[in-house]
């Protein structure tokens, strides 16, 4: 094979990761319209198990690469939640393709895929119990003891289902 043939080859082969992690990431975001439900300041979506397969493909970064650009598009297009949404919006989804994505790089199995869906929903989960301790305070313009009560009632539960049902969803894909 000579040197120009491999070069092409390479090329070629980042456009191809390119556009699929591009059109993962369209469909995370037409995921937003289709399954999205709002609980006061809070939304489920089903974008995190699209956002997940991009990092099973292609590893963690191009999860987290693509957590990064649904949720810029979105703050843009439909968010009303400003730049704290952005910033939870983007946190949640990061941590949840990005972990499942790199335990499913290094056991690259059915039950590593499970093991990472599950790493996934605990890591998310827990990114966004401490994130809703800093950030929701300044959003809901109220005490850190306000949001505290809220986390066995609505945050906790509310974020531990989120991360299930994608991680369910990201399963069956």
């Amino acid at each position: 094979m000579s040197v120009s043939h491999s070069v092409s080859r390479s090329s070629s082969d980042r456009l191809h990761k390119m556009v699929v992690v591009a059109m993962l990431c369209a469909l995370a975001y037409l995921c937003v319209f289709v399954f999205h439900f709002k609980v006061g300041f809070l939304t489920f979506d089903a974008k995190d198990a699209i956002l997940t397969l991009a990092s099973f493909l292609y590893g963690p970064i191009a999860g987290i690469v693509a957590s990064l650009i649904v949720s810029f598009v979105e703050f843009f297009t439909i968010s009303d939640t400003g730049v704290y949404g952005f910033l939870m919006n983007f946190a949640s989804s990061a941590a949840f393709a990005g972990v499942a994505g790199l335990v499913y790089r290094y056991r690259h199995t059915i039950s590593g895929a499970i093991l990472g869906l599950v790493a996934a929903i605990v890591s998310m989960t827990a990114v966004m119990m401490v994130l809703n301790l800093l950030i929701t305070p300044y959003y809901m313009h109220c005490s850190m003891q306000d949001v505290v009560a809220l986390i066995p009632t609505l945050l906790l539960p509310f974020n531990l289902m989120k991360a299930v049902m994608n991680a369910a969803l990201a399963y069956l894909l």
